[in-house]
């Protein structure tokens, strides 16, 4: 069970995306939901170190920005390569290691992705691994440990 900030951070976000996000054009609401995803994260890291693994807090809010881009009907894809992008810059605001805010925001990604067509993971697996070497693989582990954990 996550901790009580990480579902708040998760409910407050998706819902941000939803009442933002919904009338946005198509071209632009992939670079606005990374925008927002990077404002709520730097805040809540800084707030929330102390008390919650800073792991949970980029989790649940790049969830958030998943699942309410996803309600909306975005392209996930395109928000998967801006929020994973995000994440080298928002490393250096909070002091936290990039490439695992990199695998943090893939994370949260796969928890999403799941729930779409295997199509969906297929393209954003070919977006992340054409935008930053490496990640494909990544991808695929974290894809693989989530129907893991998704066995009975």
């Amino acid at each position: 069970m996550a901790a009580p900030d990480t579902d708040n951070f998760e409910k407050l976000t998706r819902e941000i995306i939803k009442s933002q996000l919904k009338e946005s054009p198509a071209e632009t609401a992939a670079a606005a939901a990374a925008d927002i995803a990077s404002k709520i994260i730097v805040a809540g890291v800084t707030k929330t170190s102390r008390r919650q693994d800073p792991h949970l807090t980029v989790m649940g809010i790049c969830r958030g920005i998943m699942s309410g881009m996803l309600i909306i009907d975005k392209d996930l894809v395109a928000t998967s390569v801006e929020l994973v992008k995000s994440m080298a810059h928002l490393a250096q605001e909070t002091h936290l290691d990039p490439s695992e805010m990199m695998t943090w925001a893939m994370e949260a990604i796969v928890a999403v992705s799941i729930l779409g067509h295997p199509d969906l993971r297929a393209d954003i697996r070919e977006a992340l691994e054409r935008n930053f070497m490496g990640t494909g693989e990544v991808f695929d582990g974290l894809l693989a440990r989530a129907a893991e954990d998704r066995r009975p």
